[in-house]
């Protein structure tokens, strides 16, 4: 196994950083600094063309959306109790939270979120910022019918499905995006799992990786 991670702390890149911990999957994880100059230099979008993170790096294979490399990992080293096949019966559901989980919470959260810190890149129009309102608290309450009677996402139990939206919580609790009740215990779980405790601690040490990293 060549699996390598490029992850930084509070990002998109912890959702691929806890699956890999739940699946057992051994690999290198590579902390780097949220400096966005360097993410849009020309050393680091050779690895990621959007100039994010995260990017995972597996042999000649490279993958730069947190969603997609969480599908990647679950078909490459499955299969695992995390992701159901295809042929089963909750496939498509789970196929649907994890996309949701991220287009359609995560970059309404993110954008209100940086829009209510005054991030010039963020502001939006008011007409907008209640639309993201809106379909953020939609979201919420889709999601408190399927966890309510603290559950998960699927009925069969805790999966990638979770991962996908623990971390879009996550998201929504560091930028002070209120959390119905129902919403807040499904993340209280979550955070109790030990592999999110595991992967919330690390990037603590970040720096910027020496240039022999990003060439294979």
């Amino acid at each position: 196994m060549s699996l390598r991670l490029f992850h930084v702390r509070h990002s998109r890149s912890f959702r691929v950083l806890w699956l890999m911990r739940e699946m057992g999957l051994e690999g290198e994880v590579i902390s780097l600094p949220l400096d966005r100059e360097w993410l849009a230099s020309e050393e680091w979008t050779r690895i990621n063309p959007a100039g994010k993170v995260p990017a995972l790096i597996d042999g000649q294979t490279r993958v730069f959306e947190s969603i997609a490399a969480m599908e990647y990992l679950c078909g490459r080293y499955g299969p695992t109790p995390l992701a159901p096949r295809p042929a089963d019966p909750d496939y498509g559901d789970w196929l649907q939270w994890m996309h949701y989980a991220e287009a359609g919470v995560a970059t309404h959260v993110a954008t209100l979120a940086g829009h209510r810190a005054g991030m010039a890149q963020y502001q939006v129009s008011d007409a907008h910022a209640a639309y993201l309102e809106d379909q953020i608290a939609r979201a919420q309450r889709a999601l408190a019918a399927r966890v309510a009677a603290g559950g998960h996402i699927l009925a069969r139990g805790f999966s990638a499905a979770d991962i996908a939206m623990g971390y879009t919580l996550h998201l929504m609790r560091i930028g002070r995006v209120a959390l119905l009740p129902e919403v807040a215990a499904y993340m209280a779980r979550l955070a109790e799992r030990p592999h999110f405790r595991a992967a919330a601690a690390e990037g603590k040490d970040a720096r910027r990786p020496d240039p022999a990293l990003l060439e294979g």
